[in-house]
């Protein structure tokens, strides 16, 4: 017996051109004895970022040719209320999930590189590395 999926399932390609993506990619197997699919697929789910992106998944999972999984649905509206209180991705994080470790901001609010600063060319990686620290911490460095 193969443990590698069938090839042979269902495809839709309009919902992939709306969202990026074909929800059957991960819906479209026996999620009740494929424990490695099933892992996979409510992963995904949690990272799902995007309401429409849900009901898209919501409606592949309904129109797929076999009865519904009440779990998946479940797990997917439990997503959409997440998304509903926290705010979609592009609403919630002004700069991707986190700024880069060299960047920061100066006290005028300004971003900047460390690497602009004379000083910081002077300091060991140990040094660097506890200072990037204290940055992403909100503390002082330990120089």
């Amino acid at each position: 017996m193969s443990l590698r999926p069938s090839t042979r399932r269902e495809h839709y390609p309009e919902i992939e051109a709306d969202i990026g993506e074909d929800p059957a990619r991960f819906l479209d197997y026996d999620l009740e004895a494929n424990d490695g699919m099933r892992t996979t697929a409510l992963a995904r789910i949690r990272g799902i970022d995007r309401i429409s992106t849900v009901r898209a998944w919501i409606g592949v999972e309904r129109a797929l040719d076999r009865p519904t999984r009440e779990d998946i649905i479940e797990a997917l509206q439990e997503r959409e209320a997440t998304l509903e209180e926290i705010g979609e991705r592009p609403d919630r994080l002004e700069y991707g999930p986190h700024p880069p470790p060299w960047y920061y901001q100066n006290d005028s609010g300004e971003g900047t590189s460390e690497g602009d600063d004379d000083e910081v060319e002077s300091l060991n990686a140990h040094q660097k590395l506890q200072r990037m620290r204290a940055r992403t911490d909100g503390g002082e460095a330990d120089d």
